[in-house]
């Protein structure tokens, strides 16, 4: 498709692009609607048939384990060719019966009617299956059972893709500045030149990424609004967590079905922060950006454990909140206490696959504490920041989020309106940015040759307005 962006004075080419966005609305969003349904119910009849053929599987293995220790065993008693014969005669139809009914019963039909691709999809698999009367092995069995599976998702994973690159409108791609980290810093030390270099990269990349919406992409958005699109998948997350809570953990699920499931979550991230970001019409109204944010915090309840599909759906949660937080503007004063104590609680979870949601939650507390604030909400927010700063193992995105945040809390001075300076004095403040600021030095250094060149000019730009910042607090104390 040509892009809608096409500058051009044909009017034969503009007339292609306008009947180019009719096919989008009038045929593509309500061929994405009807694909965009996750329905449990299917996906768990699916993960528990392929669940049943690997433990036929299984059984096979030791059922030939064992043929081969009572051969073993027969030959030293010198079993006549008759008892031989007779007795694998009645194991053979003993596996037999096995795959039979492991055939019988892998889908129940009633499972697999409805609407949504995945229950069609599932439902063609099983009608394909049929075979006569072939016997299938186990591992038939269990083949057919993944590509029953992998045909039921893969429309809605396809769905989801297709709908974030709507979503995300028509700007052109911005090329940011090409950094170069070479290795001849002294200590990560940077002086007053790169201190400029760095501050102009960060103007130049924030203007090349303010990029507004046409008429054209408005025009889409509305319609992606009015087919309650990005709702759609929202609840695609919810419904893939619910099903993870209620379905137990990822240790349950078949590595196949996590790994798609953990995909598809991540693809819906994907889309409905683009949602968030650019069409500006969703949740545009100050009682309907609450109620999606709502019901995104009550997503975020319990435990995580070692459930990857639970760790990919939270991670998924609070990146679309952030999203919400950033671009709804009326969203933030309506968030309360309760709102709040659930942010926070994203900073106990540790572990390397939780960096996202601590490095996103801590976002989210530095743009609410932006606006004003109590001193025991700043207290509050302080402890959990401190608390990051002096964990040894953590990770320097995290870290990085947390020192912008806390220089953004403390940056003004007592004479300031809202200022928040008693807390930074009475929680020593300026003590744990000393003390972690050759700390975060050297983890950038370990970060090279692992983190993206822009990542690691990021980094050292939060490293160079810590130093700057200690600088200039120690000179107002």
């Amino acid at each position: 498709l040509l892009p809608r962006t096409a500058s051009s004075n044909d009017d034969c080419l503009d007339a292609k692009l306008d009947e180019m966005d009719g096919v989008v609305t009038s045929v593509v969003l309500p061929l994405l609607v009807q694909y965009l349904d996750y329905r449990p119910d299917v996906a768990n009849a699916l993960a528990a048939r392929i669940m049943a053929s690997e433990k036929d599987i299984l059984a096979e293995m030791e059922e030939a384990r064992m043929e081969r220790e009572v051969e073993k065993e027969v030959k030293g008693r010198h079993e006549s060719a008759r008892s031989i014969a007779r007795r694998q005669k009645a194991i053979k139809e003993q596996k037999r019966a096995a795959a039979a009914t492991a055939a019988v019963e892998g889908m129940d039909e009633d499972e697999t009617k409805g609407d949504s691709n995945l229950s069609k999809a599932a439902q063609e698999g099983a009608e394909g299956g049929g075979g006569g009367n072939v016997v299938e092995t186990a591992e038939d069995l269990y083949d057919k059972a993944v590509e029953a599976w992998r045909a039921s998702c893969l429309p809605l994973k396809l769905a989801v893709e297709v709908t974030a690159n709507l979503c995300a409108g028509s700007g052109q791609d911005q090329v940011g500045p090409s950094f170069e980290c070479g290795m001849e810093d002294d200590e990560m030390m940077w002086n007053s030149d790169d201190e400029a270099g760095l501050v102009a990269a960060s103007s130049a990349s924030s203007s090349r990424g303010a990029a507004k919406s046409n008429s054209k992409d408005e025009k889409l958005f509305a319609e992606v609004v009015r087919m309650n699109v990005p709702d759609r998948v929202v609840e695609v997350v919810k419904a893939i967590m619910n099903m993870s809570s209620c379905g137990s953990n990822s240790g349950s699920v078949p590595d196949v079905v996590g790994e798609d499931l953990c995909e598809l979550l991540s693809k819906s991230c994907v889309c409905a922060t683009n949602a968030a970001c650019s069409v500006n019409v969703w949740a545009e109204a100050p009682e309907a950006s609450r109620k999606v944010w709502s019901d995104l915090c009550i997503m975020t309840k319990g435990s995580l454990g070692d459930d990857s599909i639970a760790v990919a759906g939270r991670a998924a949660v609070i990146s679309i909140m952030l999203s919400l937080l950033r671009d709804r503007s009326a969203l933030v004063s309506s968030i309360g206490e309760e709102d709040l104590k659930t942010i926070l609680a994203q900073l106990g979870h540790e572990g390397d696959e939780m960096v996202d949601i601590r490095r996103d939650a801590v976002a989210m507390l530095g743009i609410l504490c932006s606006a004003p604030h109590s001193d025991a909400v700043n207290a509050a927010v302080c402890d959990a920041f401190l608390a990051a700063l002096t964990r040894d193992d953590e990770r320097v995105a995290v870290l990085a989020e947390v020192l912008n945040v806390m220089m953004d809390m403390y940056s003004a001075d007592e004479t300031d309106e809202g200022n928040h300076e008693e807390i930074f004095k009475q929680k020593n403040v300026l003590q744990a940015f000393q003390r972690m600021a050759p700390i975060f030095k050297r983890k950038i250094s370990l970060e090279r040759g692992v983190a993206s060149p822009a990542e690691i000019e990021m980094w050292k730009e939060t490293s160079l307005n810590t130093s700057r910042f200690i600088k200039y607090k120690k000179g107002h104390m």
